[in-house]
């Protein structure tokens, strides 16, 4: 019987020694030979990270070249580290495992070999994300993206890694698995269609973080519009605001369109959106007594000076309700404690159409959750309606007996020709 690796072997014979049975003490040294490894490989990383990984800090901060920078951010100095310390754990088991049984050794070697390979394909991943980082800072880019083809590329190198893989676990030469694949593949897409179909596209999901659990997302051709409350292989489960279930083939996150609002509810504020439309036939130019009178109201005259600057600001020459109007709403969204002034506020107005002139309010409130926001927007809307009063601004109402009595029969519309 070939001697083991002498701390294993004195160990053996310590134990031994003192009237341990052999089967145990077989037992205890295989699991002290398995710290034995679990420690070199710690302390070959913490020397790596320590020592060589600073080393290579430096040299990259004197460097004046970008490729080494994205190098470093991408983590490929610490993987490729680790591909070299994986390397040399497989050449250091051999020597630990000396004298235990063969097939044991020969597991060990596949799941460090196993190990090694999935620190160079990182290294390869990350690798790609550095070319492709690259690709987006030159002036040919344009636009035109490559990350398509560096997924495609990265999806190669992992199913030839785990092809690999299998190949060192169960012993199994490449070129049989292979063909075993090619031969079992058509039946499996067959009787698996949607569950591959589905595993694929979850993988897709997970690496481009397209939906996580607690989303609220919106698709118009599944007829969801809620949160997220499952995600397994095959379908995506949605509550809808009327506490509905849609169940959405996960596949079809991947093929089609669809709204995830999760970057609106990370962001600083939700926006919105609200027309008004406005009666020309109320609009006038203001005299200097009515302006006076706008200084000295409660509701304008805190703001007054900032009114009258934002509104000469566009309208210098003339000083019409319409204009004072608008600009007291600029100052009011400025002002008030539920808008975002710091995101993108303004008071426009839209093209006239039959109906008036239309002026619509676009800004973000700082409340993202919807109840909130639309507390806030109740908020500001009834309090425009009751400010047009002070300006004397009359909103667009049609009368409920407009159709009745002011619309021919839809026959006797003249058309376009006429």
């Amino acid at each position: 019987m070939t001697e083991k690796f002498w701390f294993i072997n004195n160990l053996q014979t310590f134990l031994t020694g003192n009237g341990i049975s052999a089967g145990v003490s077989n037992i205890i040294t295989f699991c002290s030979a398995v710290i034995l490894l679990f420690i070199f490989l710690r302390l070959l990383d913490i020397v790596g990270n320590k020592l060589i990984i600073n080393i290579v800090h430096h040299a990259v901060r004197k460097s004046s070249n970008k490729w080494d920078d994205l190098l470093l951010e991408r983590h490929f100095f610490r993987r490729i580290l680790r591909f070299i310390f994986a390397v040399i754990l497989i050449f250091f088991i051999e020597t630990v495992f000396t004298g235990f049984s063969p097939k044991l050794i020969k597991g060990a070697s596949a799941i460090t070999k196993c190990l090694a390979i999935f620190f160079i394909l990182k290294a390869l991943a990350a690798l790609l994300d550095v070319v492709n980082d690259i690709y987006m800072t030159l002036p040919r880019f344009d636009g035109k993206s490559i990350k398509g083809y560096v997924q495609s590329a990265k999806i190669i190198f992992y199913i030839i890694g785990a092809m690999a893989a299998i190949s060192l676990i169960f012993n199994i030469p490449i070129g049989t698995l292979l063909v075993s694949l090619a031969t079992s593949a058509a039946i499996l897409t067959l009787v698996f269609k949607d569950t591959i179909l589905g595993f694929i596209a979850s993988i897709q999901l997970a690496a481009q973080d397209m939906v996580r659990l607690g989303d609220w997302i919106e698709m118009k051709s599944k007829g969801a519009d809620g949160t997220v409350i499952d995600i397994n292989v095959t379908t995506v489960k949605v509550q809808n605001w009327d506490n509905t279930i849609t169940m959405i083939p996960i596949y079809s996150m991947v093929s089609e369109s669809f709204i995830n609002w999760r970057a609106m509810e990370n962001s600083a504020g939700r926006r919105f959106k609200r027309p008004f439309l406005i009666d020309l036939n109320s609009v006038k130019t203001v005299t200097d007594e009515e302006l006076e009178q706008y200084r000295t109201l409660d509701t304008t005259s805190q703001y007054f000076d900032e009114i009258m600057e934002e509104k000469n600001m566009f309208s210098p020459s003339e000083t019409t309700n319409l204009s004072l109007f608008r600009a007291y709403l600029n100052i009011y969204l400025k002002h008030h404690k539920n808008v975002n002034s710091e995101l993108t506020l303004l008071v426009r107005y839209l093209p006239m159409t039959d109906n008036g002139l239309t002026i619509e309010i676009y800004g973000f409130t700082k409340q993202r959750r919807f109840t909130a926001h639309e507390a806030a927007m109740n908020e500001i809307t009834e309090h425009i309606v009751a400010a047009t009063r002070i300006f004397g601004i009359q909103l667009y109402q049609r009368s409920s007996n407009f159709q009745k009595t002011n619309t021919p029969d839809e026959d006797s519309l003249p058309t376009r020709a006429d």
